[in-house]
């Protein structure tokens, strides 16, 4: 079976910004020769990516992620999110903030139908309405997002926040991998007037305090990377300044710069700094801004 290889570094990169992630085995040939489609060509293609994220519930306080069904029925999502005991995901109590990875190619069933011309100005980048009132047309989503079930049971009670706090960063990790507006992360309420996701935390337009938190974060990301840049290009001629600098702000309580990144040496620090063909900080400095977002 051929592998939906266009969003196979995700899990990765979601691990890097210190997200817990569990990819089981068959998430990459998960759905077959259902494939993710540009929605200005029509063309499908194994190495494409989504148009969009949508988020939704899973009305239960538990589940238990899976590549295929005891029906041999593909997952209904691509990531299930929620607090891991035992292998299964939970709303509430003790467990790890977990991503569950079950389909690297588009779910066949999750978006479902919805408002046609919504979707055509959520991929333009446009910060659509919360929630639908107009009636669904003949388009399915989908081919064009990337969806995640989040464990809860869509009654307005609280999920754990470290859990909400990764559905954000992998937002924006998409959003910055795909050069998205941080409004193509959208709700199944805003998609179709048949449903509420994601409600939780007594908001039933909690979406668009996630859009806003997904905004943050971007934003955030462009600020460090410019103040790296100048802090690296004005100290180019002193590297051990420079290395030092950066060792100062790990150490700092709490750190400026998470020190689980990289190793807090004057050393690699002045190695790194004297390759003028090296970028790594720039992957560092991402990686940092995605950290302090869930710690926040």
């Amino acid at each position: 079976m051929t592998v939906h290889s266009g969003m196979l570094w995700l899990p990765e990169a979601l691990e890097e910004c210190g997200i817990r992630t569990v990819v089981l085995d068959g998430w990459a040939e998960a759905q077959g020769a259902y494939l993710w489609t540009d929605p200005d060509t029509g063309v499908g293609s194994y190495g494409g990516h989504p148009s969009c994220y949508m988020i939704h519930h899973t009305a239960s306080s538990s589940a238990l992620p899976s590549v295929k069904d005891s029906s041999g029925r593909w997952s209904k999502a691509n990531v299930w999110a929620g607090l891991e005991r035992d292998g299964r995901l939970y709303q509430t109590g003790s467990g790890e903030p977990t991503l569950v990875f079950t389909s690297s190619g588009p779910a066949r069933v999750s978006s479902g139908y919805g408002h046609g011309p919504t979707a055509l100005d959520v991929f333009r980048d446009v910060r659509v309405p919360w929630k639908q009132t107009e009636p669904d047309t003949e388009m399915a989503l989908n081919r064009y997002a990337w969806n995640v079930e989040t464990v809860a049971r869509g009654d307005g009670s609280d999920i754990d926040p470290r859990v909400e706090a990764a559905l954000e960063v992998m937002g924006a990790v998409l959003c910055e991998r795909f050069g998205w507006a941080p409004w193509r992360a959208i709700g199944h309420v805003t998609w179709s007037t048949r449903k509420v996701d994601p409600f939780w935390q007594g908001e039933p337009d909690r979406i668009v305090r996630i859009q806003d938190n997904i905004e943050e974060l971007l934003e955030e990301g462009d600020m460090w990377a410019e103040w790296v840049r100048g802090l690296v290009e004005g100290w180019a001629e002193d590297p051990v300044k420079t290395a030092q600098e950066f060792t100062r702000l790990n150490e700092m309580d709490p750190p400026v710069l998470e020190p689980g990144n990289n190793p807090q040496t004057v050393a690699y620090w002045i190695d790194l700094l004297n390759d003028p063909g090296s970028r790594e900080w720039l992957g560092f400095v991402s990686r940092t801004i995605l950290l302090s977002g869930v710690a926040r």
